[in-house]
């Protein structure tokens, strides 16, 4: 479902898509997800949420399916901003870039939770400078 571009600010509405794989909604004006937001949504394995106003994460914990986030170019700044990606443990790839994340071993840490995760893109963010040899310290991470 290609929702991009519509000045969307409220996610709501989707719950009884429960076969749909794949949601983009980038380029809106979304700054939160509401609890309900993605409930239902169990089937949902691709996630595009890129280029909003989102603070946080939060919500996109009943995608228990999801295995591709988009994230990049919002206002995440905390490892709280994040912590719900804990719970996407079928997440595979995670697109964090052009945040405003800054605390390197939290967010890394949540992201640990996640043993599937083959891809992970934080360019952008203040983190990354903050990370001794970034590309090798990412590397060793990952099985």
């Amino acid at each position: 479902l290609n929702l991009e571009s519509n000045a969307i600010a409220v996610v709501e509405g989707l719950g009884q898509l429960h076969q749909l794989r794949a949601l983009f909604l980038q380029q809106n004006l979304i700054q939160s997800f509401g609890p309900d937001s993605f409930r239902g949504l169990s089937a949902l394995l691709t996630l595009d949420v890129s280029q909003n106003m989102l603070q946080s994460l939060q919500g996109i914990e009943h995608l228990t399916a999801l295995q591709s986030l988009n994230a990049s170019s919002n206002r995440l700044e905390t490892p709280e901003s994040v912590s719900a990606l804990a719970k996407c443990q079928a997440l595979t790839c995670v697109d964090l870039q052009k945040n405003a994340l800054e605390d390197d071993e939290a967010v890394l840490g949540i992201v640990d939770q996640n043993t599937n995760v083959s891809a992970l893109y934080l360019a952008g963010n203040p983190l990354v400078k903050r990370i001794k040899y970034y590309r090798k310290s990412l590397v060793n991470r990952f099985p």
